[in-house]
């Protein structure tokens, strides 16, 4: 983009200078090696489902951590069929230490545009699948889940938005995260979400992701006028401009959240005072170790 004030030679300058940035941030779709299916179900481009679930794993271990395993089981129980983009790093398939549940398909990708680049490559696979009545797109960063999920897919498939976010936060601006987001009456397939996710795009920092990807897209689904549901508004738990899964971690947990964020059980910020007790408090609410989930 040209700075504001800088005057350009002629009209065309500034749409030259637009193309040769997007020329450096190429389209993730464009350039990654597509997934290559690893495991599970085999599923064709036409495959759909009533209730579908988009999964980004990444991972620098072939070991699949007690935390990807409980949520993918959880989802299968509940009737999802999970389609799961894994970017591990490691050589080697993925150890499924229980195995893999039925009603999963795992496909294995370069880390190529972090999370949002697995998501558009799956989409990408699965065009049929973006038609679910009830469709989720998840992220592997939460550690957990401690709990049943069933309420929280129960508050998902009646809440009766167009879309519904896990959690949502006023940190930058408001903006759903994008650990879970959900979309109802396959509105993954509409033109609009279609063009967003064929987009996506090759950012130079993960700051640049999260403004253009998770912040942009509530900002789209605004501009669109879909309504917007949260099952655990961050009002709950912090103050406007905080982020609630690190700040409001153990507030969270009592209003029924069965997650914590990976960085505060490994590397608590500072701005996180009492992560140093994240162990001890999932341990007296769940009666399990969190370590073991990692």
């Amino acid at each position: 983009m040209i700075p504001r004030g800088v005057r350009t030679c002629c009209p065309d300058q500034g749409e030259a200078e637009v193309a040769m940035a997007l020329q450096r941030r190429p389209r993730v779709l464009r350039v990654a090696e597509r997934p290559a299916f690893e495991a599970g179900e085999r599923r064709g481009r036409d495959f759909t489902a009533d209730k579908v679930v988009f999964l980004a794993h990444w991972s620098d271990a072939p070991r699949v951590t007690r935390s990807v395993s409980t949520l993918v089981e959880q989802f299968a129980d509940h009737g999802y069929a999970v389609l799961m983009a894994s970017s591990a790093v490691c050589r080697g398939r993925l150890e499924w230490p229980d195995g893999l549940p039925p009603g999963v398909t795992v496909y294995r990708r370069p880390n190529i545009g972090y999370d949002f680049g697995s998501w558009a490559a799956v989409m990408d696979l699965h065009p049929g699948a973006l038609l679910a009545e009830h469709a989720l797109v998840v992220n592997d960063s939460l550690v957990g889940p401690f709990a049943p999920l069933d309420a929280i897919l129960a508050g998902f498939e009646s809440s009766g938005t167009d879309v519904w976010g896990l959690i949502d936060t006023h940190q930058d601006e408001p903006h759903l995260q994008s650990h879970w987001i959900g979309y109802h009456g396959g509105l993954l397939a509409g033109a609009p979400l279609r063009a967003f996710w064929s987009d996506i795009r090759i950012e130079p920092t993960k700051r640049d992701i999260i403004k253009r990807y998770e912040i942009g897209q509530t900002r789209n689904f605004a501009a669109l006028g879909y309504s917007i549901g949260v099952q655990f508004p961050s009002s709950l738990v912090v103050s406007p401009g905080l982020n609630p899964t690190s700040i409001g971690w153990r507030r969270l947990l009592s209003f029924g959240f069965p997650f914590v964020k990976r960085e505060i059980v490994l590397r608590p910020p500072p701005e996180v005072p009492d992560g140093f007790a994240v162990r001890q408090v999932i341990e007296q609410r769940f009666g399990t170790d969190v370590m073991e989930w990692l």
